[in-house]
């Protein structure tokens, strides 16, 4: 089962990282069109929609990584308080 779950978060992780590349590709191309004139006023408003999609898929992928992030962290941090205090008995 956690074999399952680190591989459903890295695909996650390898969505985000495609949403954001394309989000990145998208506002150059809307740069490039918007500084040509004259420009396709409907093709800018259609990349802007779908750029802004795409930032809704990002901010909700995200919410979704996040969560596992803060248990992964929090779990870190007890062990290296465990590891801490072995330590610390040690030195008595």
């Amino acid at each position: 089962m956690n074999n399952s779950k680190d591989n459903n978060q890295d695909q996650n992780f390898a969505q985000l990282h495609q949403l954001e590349s394309e989000h990145r590709d998208l506002d150059d191309v809307i740069e490039r069109l918007s500084e040509d004139k004259p420009f396709d006023q409907l093709k800018l408003q259609r990349l802007k929609k779908r750029k802004l999609a795409l930032r809704d898929e990002i901010t909700k992928l995200r919410s979704q990584i996040l969560p596992d992030i803060i248990a992964w962290q929090v779990k870190i941090l007890r062990a290296l308080r465990v590891q801490c205090g072995y330590l610390m008995l040690e030195a008595h």
